[in-house]
């Protein structure tokens, strides 16, 4: 995946969660003190979001899309 210069992130190793249901994980990262740093709708991905844990922690949660 190519970022964007907008973005506001720099390339990196960084670990992802597949997730099921984008708007509850990131509800539920944010009621356990994660912050949400950074959320988008990727084209032909799916959606991402970089939190930030309680103890400063990066890592991404993404709901791909189906693959056909």
């Amino acid at each position: 995946m190519r970022f964007e210069t907008d973005w506001g992130v720099w390339p990196r190793w960084q670990v992802y969660f597949a997730i099921d249901d984008f708007d509850e994980t990131v509800h539920l990262a944010e009621a356990l003190g994660g912050v949400p740093e950074f959320a988008r709708e990727v084209p032909n991905t799916g959606q991402l979001c970089i939190i930030r844990d309680p103890a400063k922690a990066v890592f991404v949660v993404m709901r791909p899309n189906d693959v056909a």
